[in-house]
């Protein structure tokens, strides 16, 4: 019994030493990404040089969503070249498994990405749904230029005597991607 009792402990002392180290990371991270405006001088002498503040970081995240919801993360992109460069966000690794009724969510995964002006105001640069989305022209950053974007996506569902899919068919799916974003010279 005294055995188990060490054990216990050392198992949570070993977790609690994890969460401290995560947490630390964290920080750390955080800290570093908090104003992406410093690493211009880096790449000076580069055409375009894309610069984000949320590097392996989810831009948005969701668990059990319902029909109706929506989740929201904004990200900063910045241009530390000489030349303006048009900006492109496209998907990769694509992880679209279907719930064990067959239905993707993917199928009613709405998402609209706006550009946050510095003025208050928004632009919606695009929407449509997930699976529709190959590649996107979402704005032209010139030379020391930060933007903000804001990615929402919502589980949008017709009522069911409108659909011919039923919400039940869709329990149990998972959607997940990165997203790449791709400055380019402009000419």
């Amino acid at each position: 019994m005294e055995g188990k009792r060490r054990t216990g402990r050392g198992r949570w002392a070993a977790a609690g030493v994890l969460l401290a180290i995560l947490f630390a990371g964290v920080v750390l991270v955080s800290n570093a990404l908090a104003d992406i405006s410093t690493v211009g001088d880096l790449f000076a002498s580069r055409d375009v040089v894309l610069v984000t503040n949320r590097t392996n970081i989810p831009i948005v995240t969701a668990d059990r969503m319902m029909p109706g919801d929506k989740v929201r993360g904004v990200i900063k992109v910045g241009n530390f070249g000489t030349k303006k460069g048009v900006l492109y966000v496209r998907p990769r690794r694509v992880v679209d498994k279907p719930g064990p009724r067959g239905g993707h969510l993917s199928w009613r995964l709405v998402l609209r990405i706006q550009e946050l002006r510095k003025n208050g105001t928004t632009r919606t640069v695009w929407r449509g749904y997930v699976t529709e989305l190959k590649r996107a022209r979402i704005g032209t950053l010139k030379p020391g230029q930060i933007r903000r974007y804001r990615f929402t996506v919502q589980f949008r569902m017709r009522p069911p005597a409108k659909s011919t899919l039923s919400p039940t068919v869709l329990m149990g799916a998972r959607y997940k991607t990165d997203w790449v974003f791709v400055l380019k010279p402009k000419r």
